[in-house]
């Protein structure tokens, strides 16, 4: 009769399946493939807190909440162009008394990003081998010397010799019919 069941080809259980297409020059080394093979989305944990960092980031965000603060109840101009590239600003409103309230959530705030207590004690999620495999890698495309792409469709990642990705580049470029006509 009809057997309706999945023609899927079985992988072996020992036999990992690898996203990583290495047409480059460069022999991999297993922890540079398991760090690949995590993906592009897989968010590393940093090895310590940037307190510095994250001071200027609240510096930021506390100019953007007294410039909102500054400007409620004000109907927005229709007639100011959004800006493509926006600079990064340090200006605060001149004459302006920031409210109490504003000023002791802010103060809060900081107090408590400054406590050490606060913080969680997070170890890094990679391995010390992928940690040096992501210092090679990214060392290998500063020196141009491979990229390293997401594949077409998002099946996985290839990496190429920086020469060959560029010739690449020029030759679509210099193509005389624009790509996906439909002829």
């Amino acid at each position: 009769g009809n057997n309706l069941k999945s023609k899927s080809r079985s992988i072996p259980k020992n036999q990992d399946i690898s996203v990583v297409f290495n047409y480059s020059k460069i022999k991999l080394t297993k922890a540079m493939e398991s760090l690949l093979n995590r993906g592009f989305n897989f968010s590393i944990l940093p090895l310590k807190l940037d307190i510095t960092q994250v001071l200027v980031d609240f510096k930021r965000f506390e100019r953007s909440v007294i410039w909102h603060e500054y400007f409620y109840g004000t109907e927005k101009d229709g007639d100011s162009k959004a800006r493509i590239f926006k600079s990064k600003k340090n200006n605060m409103p001149k004459n302006y008394k920031t409210p109490e309230g504003l000023k002791t959530y802010l103060g809060s705030v900081k107090s408590e990003i400054m406590d050490h207590r606060n913080r969680n004690n997070v170890e890094c999620n990679l391995p010390q081998e992928e940690i040096q495999a992501i210092k090679e890698l990214i060392k290998l495309q500063k020196d141009k010397v491979i990229v390293i792409k997401p594949c077409d469709k998002g099946a996985g990642m290839i990496i190429l010799d920086y020469p060959v990705y560029m010739r690449a580049c020029y030759e679509h470029l210099a193509a005389e019919k624009p790509m996906g006509d439909g002829e």
